[in-house]
């Protein structure tokens, strides 16, 4: 009852619905087929000297990079800090100019004033003594120290020289602040100018080395890749010897089993049908194609619903190999049984299908010889396995 329920056409399916009826002799040969595969893993396969070199040299290089970043990172942190101190003072000195220049204008308002003041003191000499002459060139700055000592005594009062005395002190801090902070910035700009170019400098050879390393792990991951890859190839060939002396094997123990029903069978006077037909000749040219291509796939994964071309299961490696021979067929057991031609068991020819279960649910490749090739479960790939693998076919189709 169960068997009913399930979804016949749903390709994939075929291996589960067969759980129940899976005989002791196909247990035992999965599980021989397992043995093998699990002692294949096991198999450490060597690498060759020169791949394993060239990636130690790689390795070495790469180490050698990486360590050159590491002090060229300490450079460049280095000068980062100097950097910051040296933008930290300069900005300082932009401040106190800020600072100062606000005073050096407050100065220079009174400085203006000043020379208002000493304007007018001078017309007033003039007006009392008839020369402004003296003043004036202090005024202007022509005049020499002696000359200056001389026109205060002679023109001036004693408060007037307070305020030429007061002019001059103060146009001389006037430009001695604005000379040393002149020099000040001109010096802390050359710093920082100084360390951002050596930081900058550290900073590329940095991006150089992490460029080249980048480069070199990149060598270094191909070089793993194609080591994995030659392992992998080496693990697969040695497991699909092992498989191949395994169904080997397999086959004559089938071969002699088959031989003896046979006879037990022929002894009874029962099933006639059991005996093997005798053709070797392909049933048509798409049947040749078909059966070329089936041979190809052998070792490949089984996989539920798969149809090619690196895995398949049952239908799904019929609908591949006849794609192959341009013949459309369903991706289902029972769907290619029905569009099948049938066929009686003495008719059946190389490149026939071959249906199993009731209902039906697997199919195989007859190759001749008793033999077919079949994608039956997971725990094996594709192989040549006998006629009567699990019990006797329920029915025979040949593509038209």
């Amino acid at each position: 009852m169960l068997r009913s329920i399930l979804i016949v056409n749903a390709p994939g399916l075929e291996f589960l619905k067969r759980a129940n009826n899976t005989s002791p002799r196909r247990i035992g040969i999965t599980a021989s087929i397992g043995i093998a595969i699990a002692s294949i893993l096991g198999v450490l396969v060597p690498v060759s000297t020169a791949s394993a070199d060239s990636i130690s040299s790689e390795k070495a290089q790469a180490a050698a990079i990486a360590s050159r970043i590491n002090q060229l990172n300490n450079q460049v942190n280095v000068l980062a800090e100097q950097y910051n101190q040296a933008s930290l003072k300069l900005s300082g000195i932009q401040t106190q100019i800020a600072s100062t220049q606000k005073s050096i204008t407050a100065q220079q308002k009174k400085v203006d004033q000043l020379k208002a003041k000493l304007a007018n003191e001078a017309i007033t000499a003039y007006t009392q003594a008839g020369t402004a002459s003296g003043l004036m060139s202090i005024l202007q700055g022509s005049s020499t120290d002696a000359s200056v000592r001389q026109v205060i005594l002679n023109t001036v009062s004693f408060s007037q020289q307070d305020l030429i005395s007061a002019f001059q002190s103060a146009k001389a801090q006037l430009q001695s602040q604005q000379s040393q902070l002149a020099s000040e910035e001109s010096q802390a700009n050359s710093t920082v100018q100084q360390i951002s170019s050596a930081k900058n400098a550290a900073q590329s050879a940095t991006n150089q080395e992490q460029l080249q390393l980048t480069q070199v792990n990149g060598t270094i991951a191909v070089l793993v890749r194609q080591q994995q890859q030659a392992q992998a190839a080496a693990a697969a060939a040695a497991a699909k010897r092992i498989l191949q002396q395994q169904l080997l094997q397999q086959q004559q123990q089938q071969q002699q089993q088959q031989q003896q029903r046979g006879q037990q069978q022929q002894g009874l006077g029962s099933t006639p049908s059991l005996f093997q037909p005798t053709s070797v000749v392909p049933s048509s040219n798409a049947a040749s194609i078909a059966l070329q291509w089936a041979r190809n796939e052998l070792g490949k994964a089984y996989v539920f619903g798969a149809a090619g071309p690196n895995a398949f299961d049952c239908s799904g490696l019929m609908t591949y190999i006849f794609g192959k021979a341009g013949v459309s067929l369903p991706h289902s057991a029972a769907a290619q049984y029905d569009v099948t031609q049938r066929i009686s068991y003495s008719q059946l020819q190389p490149g026939d299908l071959v249906f199993y279960y009731q209902p039906i649910d697997h199919v195989g490749i007859y190759i001749g010889g008793g033999n077919i090739i079949v994608a039956d479960n997971p725990s094996v790939p594709v192989r040549i396995d006998s006629l009567y693998w699990d019990g006797v076919p329920v029915g025979f189709g040949r593509v038209g």
